[in-house]
């Protein structure tokens, strides 16, 4: 496994938005093992399932929807598989506080896009309240996840509704790093696949 300190993405347009633009470029992140293969816009993060992933050390600008009170995570994936549970993108800490977790849940057989709420209203999951949808193996999916008191809980695939949760509660701020690609809790759940044009929004 290689150790990356000061990974260069390129063209690739990892980015964490918020008011002002947050880019994971040189001296932002860390990334090991992981490759820059073609992605659906020039370059993507090639994560093999085995130990590739990359950390985002917590900072201000990580937490800014918890003061907003709204959340738009976004992305597009390549998933290469769907026999094990794998984590996307996440950021919790050691004790399962959120934050907010996308993960490939084999049970459900389905991506399950979480959002921690410390005290929900209308929560489908105590205080993970959550929305599946399906994807293929080996093909391109945009994903869209989307909070506000206004509209709860929604999650889009390519562009289209695919369900909402009529869910209100207080996003929650954590101290802890942001992972793509593996379990933000301990270093397991491996994602095999490919990740392009991530984006986190406050709104």
């Amino acid at each position: 496994m290689s150790t990356v300190s000061n990974p260069t993405y390129r063209s690739v347009a990892l980015a964490a938005l918020f008011c002002a633009a947050f880019v994971l470029y040189g001296g932002v992140g860390a990334a090991w093992g992981q490759s820059s293969p073609d992605g659906l816009f020039a370059t993507g993060l090639d994560l093999d399932g085995v130990d590739d992933y990359v950390e985002v050390a917590d900072a201000a600008s990580l937490n800014t929807y918890a003061t907003t009170n709204e959340i738009t995570l976004e992305y597009w994936l390549y998933p290469r598989s769907t026999a094990t549970t794998q984590d996307i993108i996440a950021k919790r800490d050691a004790s399962n506080v959120g934050g907010f977790v996308h993960e490939y849940d084999t049970t459900a057989g389905a991506l399950r896009c979480l959002v921690y709420m410390p005290s929900p209203t209308g929560s489908n999951n105590s205080t993970w309240p959550y929305i599946d949808i399906p994807y293929t193996a080996n093909q391109w999916v945009h994903v869209a996840m989307t909070y506000s008191d206004a509209t709860g809980l929604r999650v889009y695939k390519d562009g289209v509704l695919v369900s909402s949760l009529a869910v209100t509660g207080t996003l929650n701020s954590v101290v802890s790093a942001m992972r793509f690609g593996v379990n933000s809790m301990s270093l397991t759940s491996f994602s095999n696949a490919i990740l392009d044009e991530v984006r986190l929004w406050s709104v």
